[in-house]
């Protein structure tokens, strides 16, 4: 399974947590070297393709009466299911 993660984060746990050397083996003191080469690295990683949830306050499904007309049940503003489509078309 795939996980979401945010690259600023990611670029701040390397930059604490990994001793670098350049290509050639040679250590980099440069903490602005570190950075520029470690961005480099975690920007070349590509993005997750990530359908954003919709709850069942924003769906265009869910009735007046907070019934569901896909799933015939009631819910709460707060649930969220596969076939969730927006309202707005957002």
């Amino acid at each position: 399974m795939d996980d979401m993660i945010s690259r600023a984060a990611a670029i701040e746990y390397l930059m604490t947590n990994i001793g670098w050397h350049d290509e050639d083996g040679y250590p980099v003191d440069d903490s602005d070297e570190k950075r520029a080469i470690i961005t480099d690295l975690v920007n070349g990683i590509p993005a997750v393709d990530a359908v954003p949830v919709v709850r069942c306050e924003n769906c265009r499904h869910r009735g007046s009466n907070a019934i569901c007309v896909k799933l015939w049940v009631g819910t709460k503003d707060s649930f969220f299911c596969a076939f969730g489509e927006r309202r707005d078309g957002k």
